[in-house]
């Protein structure tokens, strides 16, 4: 998925390649681990094992830089981020079979402005549901929590300069 990008831009007396390649040393040094230490936060109390890698290039005139999850978490990710669309959601196995679960759930990563809040576990209360199909009444989905949004508004500024600022550097 692709997270964030910025205009590479050349001072006079700059060539493109040049910027270009020092905009992409500060990228693959400065903001991929953070990025990944970010995203590992996220969802540091997931069941699922965790990883996440990233990755840097220049696409037309942009440093574009992608951070993805990998192995078993990619797809709970993608759902949580991106939501899912309103569904019914059968038993497993055999007809007649029940799922449980309390009826009331708060998840524990939620986005708050330009940062992720992940205090503690997510909370359920209420009585204990049992039902056959999950989204009778009302279709059941996921909101989605944004997190490339609310990670792309928590580096913007910083991001950008210390694009401009590795590419001043390699020019003195």
């Amino acid at each position: 998925m692709r997270i964030i990008a910025t205009p590479i831009i050349p001072k006079k007396g700059q060539t493109f390649e040049n910027a270009a390649k020092a905009a992409l040393r500060y990228a693959q040094t400065k903001v991929e681990p953070r990025m990944v230490k970010w995203s590992e936060k996220v969802v540091e109390g997931w069941s699922d094992p965790h990883t996440f890698e990233a990755s840097s290039k220049v696409e037309g005139g942009d440093l574009v830089i992608y951070c993805k999850p990998v192995g078993a978490i990619a797809q709970k990710w993608e759902w949580v981020s991106f939501g899912t669309k309103p569904r019914q959601i059968p038993a497993a196995g055999k007809p007649g079979k029940f799922m449980a679960f309390p009826s009331t759930f708060t998840p524990r990563t939620k986005p708050a402005g330009a940062r992720v809040v992940s205090g503690g576990p997510g909370t359920k209360t209420g009585p204990m549901v049992y039902t056959h199909r999950v989204g009778t009444k009302k279709l059941h989905q996921i909101k989605p929590r944004n997190f490339e949004k609310v990670f792309y508004y928590w580096s913007r500024f910083w991001f950008a300069k210390g694009v401009q600022d590795a590419i001043n550097e390699a020019f003195k």
